[in-house]
């Protein structure tokens, strides 16, 4: 059954992942033209279990995948925000996080935040959110050297890094400098479906 994921988020990010939303509307000539690709790439998704998906092999997350957003040096938010899931900041303390209010009890592993619905974790935090957080920022970088060196991509400087307005299916991108958000963008797949972006610049 196919889904659209839905997000919504401005600013930098991080491993993401991106401001999503579903687009319809009707075509005229003075309409921007749609460069959304048609077809999901090539590739396996995450496969096992008889469930088969399009795009790339599944990158493995492992702990990493316990956080939508983990950094190592610093996280800056521009209020206000609606973050779902748990955040995490290692091996930068919790003072690096800024424009988030946070409530830590005394001891506490984890604090909360009013834009945060979950837990946000620092490495100055009590036992185990120290090593929790190491062993979490050492799976992101083995994930993100894997998803960075897959090759062949299925689409390359798509739109040129402008991807307001389009549906994405599953598959392996790739632009070789900024890549811009300025409006709603869509991945249109199934829960076995995967996308990789790989980015050179920055993403705004």
């Amino acid at each position: 059954m196919n889904r659209s994921k839905n997000y919504s988020k401005q600013g930098a990010w991080l491993g993401g992942l991106l401001l999503i939303a579903s687009v319809a509307g009707v075509s005229c000539s003075s309409d921007p033209l749609d460069l959304s690709p048609t077809d999901p790439g090539g590739g396996s998704g995450t496969g096992g279990s008889g469930a088969q998906g399009h795009g790339p092999a599944l990158v493995d997350l492992g702990t990493a995948g316990t956080y939508v957003i983990l950094a190592k040096e610093a996280t800056t938010n521009v209020p206000t925000s609606d973050i779902t899931g748990n955040i995490g900041l290692s091996p930068a303390a919790a003072s690096f996080y800024s424009g988030f209010a946070q409530d830590l009890p005394a001891g506490g592993a984890f604090s909360t935040s009013p834009q945060v619905t979950g837990n946000v974790y620092a490495s100055d935090y009590a036992v185990p959110t120290p090593a929790n957080l190491t062993t979490a920022i050492g799976d992101m970088e083995t994930a993100y050297t894997d998803a960075a060196g897959r090759p062949l991509p299925d689409h390359i400087e798509l739109a040129s890094g402008n991807l307001g307005g389009l549906t994405l299916p599953a598959g392996l991108y790739k632009w070789s400098n900024t890549v811009t958000i300025p409006g709603n963008v869509t991945l249109n797949g199934n829960a076995n479906d995967v996308w990789i972006f790989q980015i050179a610049g920055g993403i705004t």
